[in-house]
């Protein structure tokens, strides 16, 4: 049982280095991008800021790197942290992405979009109806939390309050402080045109918008009402009770 909870896990590989104190687990969408920049200004990891997820897939696929993780789980030998987010928000952000990436083959060969575009309610019934038949859709689109993982994860990071958490982290573990506002910067965040107030709900929203840098998006509460809210408790239960998130 243990075994099969370790290779769940290790499908999204976390963060980890035979000096650094603890490993970082994550999920996509979930402050990965921010969380991956500190690990490697950390450890000394050479990247490249502009995209720093594929810096990331090179060093988690480096030589006997999944084996030495799964050694110090099975172990006990380090602290394991998750970092988390607010089902809420992390549900229009994957929505976002979904849009934006409608073309990506690991997109477009699962959601039916309609001439790429897409409203909010009708992708949480997509979500809902695909989860229930297979089981998982995407890394980007799925739940955070994964099926047993509280036997060797029993540290949350909450996105909410990053940068306390990773001074905090900081402090506890005698590591360097870091630059957070720089590290944290991110060339493809939407949270600074997400602006417009109103229902959102059922807008239909198209891969042309997405991309446009210049075009205001509306806020995360705005995409919310009594359907929406309630198709996300019911999708994401499991992150809401684990991560002890508020309904």
């Amino acid at each position: 049982m243990r075994e099969q909870i370790v290779q769940r896990l290790l499908s999204i590989p976390p963060l980890f280095h035979p000096s650094f104190p603890f490993i970082l687990f994550w999920s996509p969408k979930s402050g990965c991008t921010s969380l991956t920049k500190w690990f490697f200004f950390q450890i000394k990891y050479p990247y490249d800021s502009s995209w720093v997820h594929i810096d990331r897939e090179k060093y988690t696929y480096e030589n006997n790197y999944l084996p030495k993780i799964k050694e110090n789980m099975i172990n006990g030998n380090k602290q394991a942290f998750k970092l988390v987010r607010d089902p809420y928000r992390r549900a229009v952000s994957s929505f976002i992405h979904a849009i934006k990436y409608s073309e990506h083959p690991s997109i477009h060969l699962k959601i039916n979009l309609p001439k790429n575009k897409m409203a909010f309610l009708p992708y949480l019934y997509w979500v809902r109806e695909t989860l229930h038949k297979k089981g998982s859709i995407n890394e980007h689109i799925d739940p955070q939390y994964i099926e047993g993982e509280e036997h060797f994860i029993n540290n949350h990071l909450y996105l909410e309050n990053i940068e306390s958490e990773i001074r905090s982290l900081e402090n506890t573990f005698g590591l360097v402080s870091a630059p957070l506002h720089s590290l944290f910067t991110s060339n493809h965040h939407e949270s600074n045109r997400m602006i417009l107030g109103g229902n959102f709900a059922n807008t239909l929203f198209t891969r042309e918008c997405i991309l446009n840098k210049g075009k205001e998006l509306p806020r995360i509460e705005s995409f919310y009402d009594q359907e929406t809210r309630q198709l996300v408790r019911e999708i994401f239960e499991k992150d809401f009770s684990h991560y002890k998130y508020e309904l």
